[in-house]
């Protein structure tokens, strides 16, 4: 399991025991990004369909409150520094 869901989350330990899972937590995975990047340079993963919800810096407060909200139909929250940043969305 990569990040931090939020909440708890319920795990089926009789798949986890019978299919001998096993289950890690992490906040940093650093060998992953590299090709995280690459995949995104080359096409291979789109990105635009998970930025769901943008702010300007100025709604600072306004994200953070959103995010913390809970809402099911985010998936990635974007903060823009410069206004002209949300144009190419």
């Amino acid at each position: 399991m990569f990040g931090l869901p939020g909440k708890p989350i319920e795990t089926d330990m009789q798949t986890v025991v019978m299919k001998e899972l096993s289950l890690h937590g992490t906040t940093n995975a650093p060998r992953v990004w590299p090709r995280v990047i690459r995949m995104m340079a080359a096409g291979q993963v789109r990105v635009k369909p998970l930025l769901t919800h943008f702010f300007q810096f100025e709604e600072m407060d306004k994200a953070i409150a959103f995010a913390r909200s809970q809402t099911d139909d985010a998936v990635k929250i974007i903060v823009l520094l410069d206004e002209d940043q949300g144009e190419s969305r």
